[in-house]
């Protein structure tokens, strides 16, 4: 935090194609020189995307052991993550690092379900306007000084929804199943 008023700088590192054949360290030097550049920004927190340290796998066909022992991090931090981590600690940027992991019972999460995206990362207010937008789908830091006070008003007096939630109006939804008549 920075000065009187809780700030911080954000930093949103969207990633370029990650490829099949990339390896894990590859990647993570890519993610190192993005912390170096955000902390060059000012950065006090980077956030890097969802499967940050592996190329889309669901739309490659393999058998799925060869799935999980490919893309899924079995612990974390692990020696191949650690450059990243140390290096954040070195320039005091904290991160959050999205990654494929194993669930307890060392089973996969679906990841079926995410599309197939990049790029086009922004930081937004919480009015929704964009105060800072990436220009590529490539390797790409953006930042913007974040008024934490300022969520924190929207919080209490905008969408303030502890006072202005009314669960009786979701009654319909809850009880109903299938299509209906419209209400009169």
């Amino acid at each position: 935090m920075r000065g009187s008023r809780a700030t911080l700088v954000l930093a949103i590192a969207q990633m370029g194609p990650v490829h099949l054949a990339d390896t894990r360290a590859s990647v993570v030097a890519r993610l190192v020189e993005m912390l170096r550049e955000a902390k060059a920004r000012g950065a006090d927190v980077v956030v890097f995307p969802e499967l940050a340290l592996t190329t889309f796998f669901p739309r490659y066909w393999m058998r799925e052991e060869e799935a999980v022992e490919r893309f899924f991090e079995k612990t974390m931090p692990n020696p191949a993550v650690q450059p990243l981590v140390d290096e954040a600690r070195k320039l005091g940027v904290g991160f959050y690092l999205g990654y494929a992991e194993l669930t307890p019972q060392n089973r996969r999460f679906d990841t079926a379900i995410l599309v197939d995206r990049i790029g086009g990362s922004i930081i937004a207010a919480p009015t929704g306007e964009i105060v800072a937008q990436s220009t590529s789908e490539d390797d790409e830091v953006i930042a913007a000084r974040i008024d934490l006070a300022l969520g924190e008003n929207f919080r209490r007096h905008v969408f303030n929804f502890a006072e202005h939630r009314r669960p009786e109006h979701y009654r319909l939804i809850v009880e109903r199943t299938g299509a209906g008549d419209p209400l009169p």
